[in-house]
């Protein structure tokens, strides 16, 4: 238990976590879609259905994918593009206008999403301390978890209270930006880790 409770509270550790909790949270999340897109677009469950499995089907492109880019692109480099990807993510719902778009953008966020959270569990998995490596590596799972939910909960009080006072449309567009905006928050956290990495190269020297 000491040793676990050190490894967590480690500066690298602590860093990923903070990159992970920042990366998930994301106001606009699955509800808010799910309202939009069945009630104030009036699209339907068989819609929804279809763009679940759209996005299903481009996760697992994503998944051979990013066994491709993971050769050949620096984790540096993979970084930055997990949190492009993320704000894409996101952004890429503002295009849902009618059934056809929104099979589109299902299926680039299923794709894009699938690389992201590959890049995710990359991090987390080359930060977990050895010795206590699946344990550390469950807590920044469960803290991504916990992100994703309270997103979830924020997102659905924010956008009950302006769909009263700006309406559904206008709600909608700026809880999009919302969940862009917290995105690129992590890159704040980059040099951060970036410091962290060279650290650690220097002692390994």
């Amino acid at each position: 238990l000491k040793e676990l409770f050190a490894a967590a509270l480690h500066p690298s550790v602590l860093g990923v976590g903070v990159f992970l909790f920042l990366v998930n949270f994301n106001p606009f999340g699955s509800t808010v879609q799910y309202m939009h897109i069945t009630e104030h677009l009036g699209l339907g469950e068989e819609l929804y259905g279809q763009m679940s499995s759209v996005q299903a089907a481009a996760a697992v492109a994503g998944a051979g994918a990013y066994a491709w880019i993971n050769q050949r692109l620096s984790f540096r480099v993979l970084v930055h593009g997990c949190i492009v990807g993320a704000i894409v993510c996101t952004l890429c719902w503002w295009g849902v206008v009618g059934s056809t778009s929104a099979l589109i953008v299902s299926l680039v966020y299923g794709f894009v999403l699938m690389l992201v959270t590959l890049v995710q569990l990359d991090m987390a998995a080359r930060y977990c301390p050895p010795a206590v490596a699946a344990t550390v590596f469950a807590l920044l799972m469960s803290l991504s978890n916990l992100s994703v939910s309270l997103s979830e909960a924020v997102g659905g009080s924010m956008y009950t209270r302006w769909i009263e006072s700006m309406g559904e449309a206008q709600a909608y567009t700026v809880l999009v930006a919302v969940g862009a905006g917290f995105t690129a928050l992590c890159w704040f956290v980059v040099p951060w880790l970036n410091r962290l990495a060279a650290a650690e190269a220097a002692e390994a020297a």
